[in-house]
């Protein structure tokens, strides 16, 4: 129907409008021309920077993970300890069966520990296959292979790298965190992902015509879909040697620009940055931003050619030649009313959109090839809107739950010292409002360390998680309590006066003597001594623990199983703890 139609509209206008069209068909072709190149611009920078959010936000997820799990295993007091005593069996037991803990919560079922005393590497798989046996060697000085660690140590932060193990025989995109105790050197501790499986997860894209490559410092190729063209060992490797995206670039003003690029990202001057560049040969739409937790660069490079074919386009120029041909001043209104209006809506819309409002709303029309380009588009837009959303509520949801996790004490689920410090500030700033009083108490279980030397630390761990249950249905709902120390719990009390604190102190003491703990079949006599202290807003934590612990003292002094509070007189009579 519509091919009899144009010739018949041919015959029709033919010649009213071939002079019109001989004046008008190149400025005609021209004007289409420059609306399918603006068009292409915009749709394409808009969607790279939408494809970079996306990416940066699928990778940082699961990277991010796996770095804090390793960040909270580094900063393991048990770890730590055994660290700094290698050969105490004890310790050592310990050590293996917090690394094998945690082996199971890593993506890739695999740890590696490094303790710097000894330069020991323990290390241990997916498969559990050197369980029992997980000192695989010890790392030399000098040795090229393993320049890696002491590299990490030096930098002291955490580093990805990709490296192919010669001893272990396997590749991965090694998470390495150092681990000190102040400025002592304890080692280096981490885990790792299979280099082909992050390849296939992390680099595979949506679309055809999306390379996704991941770059180091220097521009460094970390992570790219053909790994001959990664650059291993690149924490040791000369810089002049190192397999950089610049060698791959193919003019010079391209690579100052992507180093330009990198640079602003970096430094957070912008989060994404697009621009047009030829690199591997071809002609690409480029986008960069950067991951901080990882020091990584995400490079994109979008082949527009393939992602938004200039055949949707052809048909339009096609059918405004013919429309050219057949009529003049018809022409213009059917041109303007059926294909620039449109166009024109749709620009002003990709506008809109790129200005960060994803939800404006596209009148798709008529059922042509304009129409379908808009129903892309429109689809296109819902699809990056719906996995914004999606992954911001993840990233919400997984980033609290880090929270909830990194400010609670894993045994009795009370918080820990970081959760209450927080907590602390909160109330010190409440109270310098309110002008009330807090309270602080510090409880300490008496002869504990009996408890585990006679009954082993199954026992003492079960003493303290009961006695954590006791305090915590003790105190009211808006009071905080935290685990201090390993036998030691800390409680706050907001709006506190002295004999609501004594009120508290010995309904938490008796509560504790009445458990009636009973382990093996053997009951155990568990009792605690309080120290306590009401403090006002112009004092610090550090003076406000000091005070209660010298009440503590106290109460340990005249027998334990009491509650003390502190007072300036017993502070001149207590010595010091």
């Amino acid at each position: 129907m519509a091919e009899e139609k144009t010739k018949s509209l041919k015959i029709r206008f033919l010649v009213l409008t071939t002079l019109i069209f001989c004046a008008t068909a190149g400025m005609s072709l021209i004007f289409i021309n420059q609306i399918n190149k603006s068009v292409i611009h915009a749709l394409g920078s808009r969607f790279a920077e939408n494809q970079l959010l996306y990416d940066k936000a699928r990778v940082l997820l699961p990277l991010s993970r796996e770095v804090a799990l390793a960040r909270k295993l580094a900063d393991s007091s048990l770890i730590k300890a055994w660290a700094q005593n290698e050969d105490d069996p004890h310790l050592k037991e310990r050590g293996l069966r917090e690394l094998e803990e945690y082996r199971r919560f890593f993506k890739d079922g695999s740890y590696f520990f490094v303790i710097d005393k000894s330069l020991n590497y323990y290390f241990n798989d997916s498969h559990n296959s050197y369980f029992g046996n997980q000192l695989r060697y010890t790392i030399k000085r000098g040795d090229p292979e393993s320049e890696w660690y002491f590299s990490v140590l030096q930098n002291r932060a955490h580093q990805l790298n990709v490296d192919f193990d010669k001893k272990l025989g396997v590749t991965k995109v090694w998470i390495n965190i150092p681990i000190y105790n102040g400025k002592t050197p304890l080692g280096v501790i981490g885990t790792g992902i299979d280099l082909t499986l992050f390849i296939q997860t992390i680099l595979s894209g949506r679309y055809e015509g999306i390379t996704n490559i991941f770059l180091g410092k220097g521009g460094a190729i970390q992570a790219h879909q053909d790994i001959s063209a990664i650059d291993f060992k690149t924490l040791t490797k000369d810089p002049s040697k190192r397999k950089t995206i610049f060698q791959f670039i193919d003019r010079e003003r391209d690579r100052n620009r992507l180093s330009q690029a990198m640079e602003r990202v970096q430094s957070g001057e912008r989060e994404t940055e697009t621009f047009f560049m030829k690199a591997f040969e071809k002609e690409y739409l480029a986008g960069v931003t950067y991951l901080p937790n990882i020091r990584w660069f995400n490079l994109t490079l979008m082949d527009v050619d393939r992602l938004l074919p200039k055949r949707y386009f052809t048909v339009v120029v096609i059918l405004l030649g013919i429309s050219l041909l057949i009529a003049s001043s018809a022409i213009a209104y059917l041109l303007n009313k059926l294909v620039l209006t449109r166009i024109g809506a749709l620009n002003q819309t990709v506008e809109t959109i790129m200005n960060g409002n994803l939800d404006a709303d596209l009148e798709i029309g008529e059922n042509d090839e304009i129409g379908s380009l808009t129903r892309n588009f429109s689809t296109m837009t819902s699809i990056i809107r719906t996995n914004t959303e999606t992954l911001e509520q993840q990233i919400n949801e997984r980033t609290e739950e880090l929270k909830r996790l990194s400010e609670r004490d894993s045994m009795t689920m009370l918080l820990n010292r970081r959760g209450l410090l927080e907590r602390w500030d909160i109330e010190m700033n409440r109270v310098s409002r309110s002008g009330h009083a807090m309270g602080v108490l510090i409880i300490d279980i008496d002869l504990f360390k009996s408890i585990n030397d006679t009954y082993g630390h199954k026992a003492g761990d079960y003493v303290i998680t009961s006695i954590a249950k006791a305090i915590n249905t003790s105190i009211r709902s808006y009071d905080h309590c935290s685990r201090w120390g390993g036998e030691e719990f800390l409680i706050l009390l907001p709006d506190c006066t002295e004999e609501g604190l004594q009120a508290t102190a010995q309904k938490v003491r008796r509560a504790i003597k009445e458990l009636g703990i009973e382990f093996d079949d053997k009951p155990l006599a568990i009792t605690a001594s309080l120290g306590g202290y009401l403090m006002t807003f112009d004092e610090n934590v550090d003076s406000v623990i000091g005070k209660a612990d010298i009440a503590l003292y106290e109460a340990k002094r005249q027998g334990r199983d009491c509650y003390i509070r502190y007072s300036d007189e017993l502070a001149k009579q207590t010595p010091p703890i």
